[in-house]
């Protein structure tokens, strides 16, 4: 059975920022066996990090400026994340997230994110330290390069 992997939003924007421990990962799954899947959650992240950071505007100047977010090289990362299925956040991964936002205090979006690759039987790859007890707790290997 082909192993899969989750990647976190922050492996994503470090790679962008050129962190080497980001590329590092990146590259090393490229290259490796894996499955490779991201989720809706890391696609928001991702995008919105990205342009918010190459036009410097906050979301809600975003939402004024729709020709900002056309000219921010926003195609870039979309294309960077086209790469990689998609894993579907559907009730289940819901109802794990909330029981892990209860159990570990993990907030929304990582509690996804965790749901996400515990419910479809996933490693997680990330350099977010939040993870490390609340994914051994789920049972959630962490991906290491």
């Amino acid at each position: 059975m082909t192993k899969r992997v989750l990647i976190d939003s922050n492996v994503f924007v470090e790679y962008l920022k050129g962190n080497p421990k980001a590329m590092k990962v990146l590259s090393s799954l490229l290259s490796s066996e894996y499955e490779i899947f991201i989720n809706a959650i890391v696609y928001s992240e991702v995008v919105f990090l990205f342009i918010s950071k190459t036009t410097g505007l906050s979301a809600f100047a975003l939402k004024k400026k729709p020709p900002a977010v056309v000219n921010s090289g926003v195609e870039k990362v979309l294309a960077l994340l086209q790469q990689f299925k998609i894993a579907e956040i559907n009730e289940v991964v819901l109802q794990t997230a909330s029981e892990i936002i209860t159990r570990h205090g993990l907030l929304p979006n990582d509690a996804i994110i965790l749901a996400t690759a515990k419910i479809y039987d996933m490693t997680l790859a990330t350099l977010d330290s939040d993870f490390g007890g609340p994914a051994k707790e789920e049972g959630v290997p962490l991906y290491s390069p």
